[in-house]
């Protein structure tokens, strides 16, 4: 698709391809060692998308050094995640852990410090539970992890620009009807009719998607927020727990995983968000499939609690 869209526009668009060798490469290189040293914070673990393909930018003499990155984040990326729709405060704090706090199960004494953060992190301003998460998402998932590809780029030496987040953007955004947030449709009817002018194409053509991420990541939503929920996870945890899936499934993103490993670490609750996590904190090692220092019962609990001891 965005070949096309860029075929038609008469811009050059060059696919770089992202494979469990160019990860591995990049994950023994010294730029590793160097980003992850200089991004870490006590805020957030480093973002990573970008970077093999900024290495691969670094070596492309038609990259000018005085480029400038401009990214595709936008402020839609809220509305992917709005909840339902939120009657109360203890509603909105339940799904904002649900849907941000749960990569590892966590111990009770864990779950009540976790929701207590996030109280205080509300910005508390009305009742409007939409607006109050979308300030909540923005401040604390979008900055800290979508948004970060900024230190990347910054790290190779090139300038960047969020176009479509840009804080007066983000401020109009969280003012807008809830129809206009949700499932980023404001800014998709804005891009066609701007695809439509610059290509002069038809505007019905501009507004259709024939990717499959696309149709599919409209499928889970509709069906995330609907009674289907709990049996579609279910199906979905056997199929992440096929053995036979190797490296080619969801959780191959980053080539975290090596063959084998599946079996061993993944139970089908996790996504790539819960094996960096435990690497950050020193409960797995990538390198190693035998190192992971995972619970046996795979329950995260806060730096203060006593291990659970089994019942005699």
């Amino acid at each position: 698709m965005a070949q096309e869209i860029a075929t038609k526009l008469d811009i050059n668009c060059v696919f770089v391809e992202y494979t469990p060798r160019m990860w591995n490469a990049l994950y023994d290189s010294d730029v590793w060692e160097d980003y992850y040293d200089r991004a870490f914070n006590l805020d957030s673990i480093p973002g990573i998308q970008v970077l093999p393909a900024l290495v691969e930018l670094e070596t492309d003499s038609r990259i000018d050094d005085d480029a400038f990155i401009v990214s595709g984040q936008t402020i839609g990326g809220v509305g992917s995640h709005l909840p339902p729709s939120p009657s109360s405060r203890a509603q909105l704090i339940e799904y904002i852990f649900d849907e941000h706090y749960s990569v590892w199960p966590s111990s009770e004494t864990l779950e009540s410090v976790l929701k207590e953060r996030i109280s205080d992190r509300l910005p508390n301003r009305s009742t409007d539970w939409l607006a109050e998460y979308a300030h909540w998402e923005q401040r604390e998932r979008q900055s800290k992890y979508l948004y970060q590809d900024w230190i990347a780029y910054d790290y190779f030496g090139y300038d960047y620009w969020y176009p479509m987040a840009d804080r007066q953007l983000m401020e109009l955004f969280e003012t807008l009807p809830e129809d206009c947030r949700r499932d980023k449709s404001l800014i998709e009817a804005y891009s066609a009719a701007l695809y439509s002018s610059l290509a002069d194409i038809d505007p019905k053509e501009a507004g259709k998607s024939e990717s499959e991420t696309a149709i599919s990541m409209r499928v889970k939503e509709r069906v995330k927020n609907s009674s289907l929920r709990p049996y579609a996870q279910v199906l979905y945890r056997k199929y992440l727990q096929n053995p036979d899936r190797g490296d080619t499934g969801p959780l191959a993103i980053y080539a975290l995983l090596a063959d084998g490993q599946y079996s061993t670490h993944t139970t089908g609750n996790e996504t790539n968000h819960s094996f960096r996590a435990a690497e950050a904190v020193d409960r797995l090692d990538f390198s190693d499939p035998d190192s992971h220092r995972m619970p046996a019962d795979s329950v995260i609990r806060a730096p203060f609690e006593e291990p659970s001891r089994p019942s005699s």
